[in-house]
């Protein structure tokens, strides 16, 4: 058995292009924890509040969390198997006062998130051998995080449509000295990230099929982007037994940096972006027998407002938008040939942890992680801040039957503006090169990555079959997260402009998020 498994292993690593379709697929699209990253990546972690720095509980937990744990292996070879089905439901409001808005959306209109980002699964397969009494070898197949949402049935959310996947694999070693244990793992890392979105819904390309919303994803999936992005890592981690009884330990995960191809048009969301918006507007309301614009009271609304908005000092004629600057063409509904690449970089990790046991049937951890998501490129042009994770779990254990218990707690990453300036929707954010305005950022973050959940409830049970097998499962529960981002377009308040009065054209984002997530698992000791 043992050399038929030791083949199975060999011929996985052979076939890793074909696994990954496999993998890609399943994993891609469901929705994380803290941030983008799943709170723990099996079933005796996610039941125990995520919890694995100083804890041992699988081969994939320690390889993921802290490959020193290693170690702490029940037999001299075992190998796991995980799955994770997660259920979320995801609603974003909008309530976008810009006159170049359908009605709806200026008054305020609420989408569901629809469609298979809604449910999914993520596997993982772990495995770790001792190779002497001081030291082990482990093999990690992961799926770590992802994100995702489809409102394509929604042109009021812009057709927003985001997916991605992240998975890694893992080789790893650890080593004991006395009572204290060491372990690396250096990290191949898999991303596929697709942002579609469509301004004008009404732009098909030459076979009638929207530029964004429709394009394929991994391997001619509609999960993911087109491409699979590698990036390479490290892991390390150490623990130390200070009796049988507690155990503390840290870990350190570097950051990975993907750079995703063809993702988004960014100049759609620029001062050019809004500009060629305007001329669309105002072209569709040119007189075909004259050939003048027709400036009746909404598009003199337009004007005023644009010029309220750019602060001119006099009139705005229609006329000045009938030709184009080569910038403002830049911004023009996505083809294939104007789409930017992105960077985006998934943060370094510090953790802290510890367990005890005040008696043999019960275990308690703790674990507190900082996840550095506003030092990355990506995550931190986008805003994103650093997070602040605290988990905690119990095990009780009687007989061959394990109840398991914890919580998990994170502020999200995506917080309300502060101070009244972040909140001006024209002001400039520089992403990569594009010089983003403020309200299309809090879009993209609100409706697009509505990484928001907070805390988390879990629990679960285990049951040892015999002395070789054990099956586990795991519940995590997370209620409602409720995140809103509002904005202003119009710096100058109430004020009259030619003679024309308007008032302040606000904006407001609001997601919310419920998901609850489960998780069985199978191990086998040789």
């Amino acid at each position: 058995l043992f050399r038929s498994i030791k083949r199975a292993f060999m011929q996985l690593i052979r076939q890793i292009p074909h696994s990954l379709t496999l993998v890609a697929m399943l994993a891609s699209t469901a929705y994380a924890t803290n941030g983008v990253n799943l709170i723990g990546t099996g079933a005796i972690s996610r039941a125990m509040g995520g919890t694995g720095v100083a804890f041992y509980s699988n081969p994939a937990e320690a390889i993921s969390k802290n490959p020193a744990l290693m170690e702490k292996t029940k037999n001299s070879e075992t190998i796991q198997v995980d799955l994770t089905y997660f259920d979320a439901t995801v609603k974003s409001y909008i309530a976008d006062e810009m006159p170049l808005n359908t009605d709806q959306v200026q008054t305020g209109y609420e989408g569901t998130s629809t469609g298979h980002l809604d449910q999914s699964f993520i596997p993982r397969v772990g495995y770790v051998t001792e190779v002497d009494d001081e030291m082990n070898f482990g093999f990690g197949f992961l799926g770590i995080a992802g994100l995702g949402v489809d409102h394509i049935e929604n042109p009021q959310l812009r057709k927003m449509k985001s997916s991605m996947m992240l998975m890694q694999i893992v080789p790893a070693f650890s080593s004991t000295v006395n009572n204290v244990h060491f372990g690396f793992a250096p990290v191949l890392g898999f991303g596929s990230l697709s942002i579609n979105y469509d301004e004008d819904p009404s732009k098909k390309n030459d076979k009638g099929v929207l530029f964004q919303s429709k394009r394929p994803g991994l391997f001619d999936t509609n999960i993911g982007g087109e491409t699979l992005e590698s990036a390479i890592g490290l892991k390390l981690g150490f623990a130390v037994d200070v009796d049988e009884t507690f155990t503390f330990g840290g870990s350190f995960i570097s950051p990975l940096k993907y750079e995703y191809q063809n993702i988004v048009n960014f100049e759609q969301f620029t001062l050019d972006g809004m500009m060629f918006e305007v001329n669309k507007f105002l072209e569709n309301n040119r007189d075909p027998e004259t050939g003048k614009i027709i400036v009746n009271e909404t598009v003199q609304g337009v004007l005023d407002t644009i010029g309220g908005i750019l602060g001119a000092a006099t009139a705005i004629d229609a006329e000045t938008f009938s030709t184009l600057t080569s910038s403002q063409l830049d911004a023009a509904a996505p083809t294939k040939e104007n789409l930017d690449n992105l960077v985006l970089e998934q943060p370094w990790e510090a953790a802290f942890g510890f367990s005890y046991k005040p008696s043999k049937k019960l275990t308690m951890t703790v674990d507190v992680r900082h996840i550095a998501w506003a030092s990355t490129e990506g995550y931190g042009d986008f805003g994103w801040q650093n997070q602040e994770v605290f988990a905690a779990g119990l095990e009780y254990r009687r007989g061959k039957i394990a109840l398991r218990a914890g919580f998990n707690y994170a502020e999200s990453p995506l917080k309300p503006y502060e101070e009244e300036g972040d909140s001006f929707g024209i002001n400039l954010v520089d992403i990569q090169g594009h010089q983003v305005m403020r309200g299309a950022l809090d879009m993209l973050n609100m409706v697009g990555f509505p990484a928001i959940s907070t805390t988390h409830y879990t629990f679960g049970f285990g049951y040892d079959v015999s002395s070789k097998f054990e099956w586990n499962f795991a519940a995590v529960i997370s209620p409602e997260a409720k995140t809103t981002r509002k904005g202003y377009y119009n710096p100058l308040g109430d004020l009259s402009l030619f003679g024309v009065t308007t008032s302040p054209l606000n904006y407001e984002y609001t997601t919310t998020m419920v998901q609850n997530s489960y998780t069985i698992n199978m191990m086998y000791h040789f």
